[in-house]
């Protein structure tokens, strides 16, 4: 790194657990943007940050709901990054009882978690490359057996549960990053981790039964956004890590314990037919 300034770039870096992973890279010396949907969140996420970044850090207004919005920031970013970006954290996220939808029809959920990542990450791989040590970063939730990728209805027009869009978008990050790694051997980097239970915005959109339940679950198991984002900022910033590319971390504050992502075969083919889509 030879002394040189490390800048990042962190989706959804205006509150929760992204918010906290910006001021763990801020204390480690990072260049910063922030981004997120509100103007007003994003000001005082910066008045937060300000002080510990003595490289600086600037807010970005940044609404994943659909992939040309996405693309339309990634040009944007790519004119100020000045052709090098070291980390891409990715912590976009929503959990939504009642499907929600933009005006093109795209579903919340998949454009949070996994449509935007993508889009970004593509477009951004050349600064990312450019980096030398460069990494990306996926804030994200472990795979249950059940998920699969709803291929004729990515946007989940029917039968749609909260459970199916998360486990969706979870399961086409993990997919991406398989074919990412093995892509990219010699970098950009590519992994993800388990956030944890976190009482975080995410569940503002929660209703019914669920959000009963876990109003009164999450002061029993809950970890702190600070201790979720632990794994994220030595994912982005430590010198140990350089090079690690391809895993899931199913465990916050245990970075021994890994698992390198190994999909299945047929499960990648389905990938690369709605990322050729895409």
């Amino acid at each position: 790194m030879g002394g040189m300034t490390r800048s990042a770039l962190v989706t959804g870096g205006n509150s929760g657990i992204g918010l906290a992973v910006a001021e763990g890279l801020a204390k480690a010396g990072y260049k910063l943007w922030v981004t997120g949907r509100d103007a007003d969140k994003g000001a005082q996420a910066v008045a937060r940050l300000k002080p510990l970044a003595s490289a600086g850090v600037e807010f970005l207004r940044g609404d994943f709901a659909t992939a040309a919005e996405a693309k339309a920031f990634a040009r944007d970013f790519k004119s100020r990054c000045g052709g090098k970006l070291d980390v891409l954290v990715c912590s976009t996220g929503v959990l939504n009882s009642k499907r929600r939808a933009a005006p093109d029809g795209t579903e919340e959920t998949w454009a949070a978690q996994f449509l935007s990542r993508y889009i970004l990450t593509e477009a951004l791989t050349p600064e990312l490359t450019a980096a030398g040590d460069g990494r990306v970063v996926y804030v994200t939730a472990p795979v249950v057996k059940s998920a699969r990728l709803h291929e004729d209805d990515l946007n989940l027009t029917k039968g749609y549960s909260m459970l199916k869009a998360a486990q969706q978008g979870a399961l086409a990050c993990q997919l991406y990053i398989q074919s990412y790694a093995a892509a990219h051997a010699k970098g950009p980097a590519i992994n993800a981790g388990h956030v944890g239970i976190v009482r975080t915005g995410i569940f503002r959109n929660m209703s019914g039964p669920i959000k009963w339940i876990f109003s009164l679950m999450a002061p029993l198991i809950s970890i702190s956004a600070e201790r979720s984002a632990k794994n994220f900022i030595a994912l982005a910033s430590d010198p140990a890590l350089a090079g690690v590319t391809g895993y899931f971390f199913p465990k916050p504050e245990r970075l021994d314990k890994r698992d390198k992502i190994a999909r299945d075969a047929a499960e990648q083919t389905q990938f690369e037919r709605i990322r050729a889509k895409i």
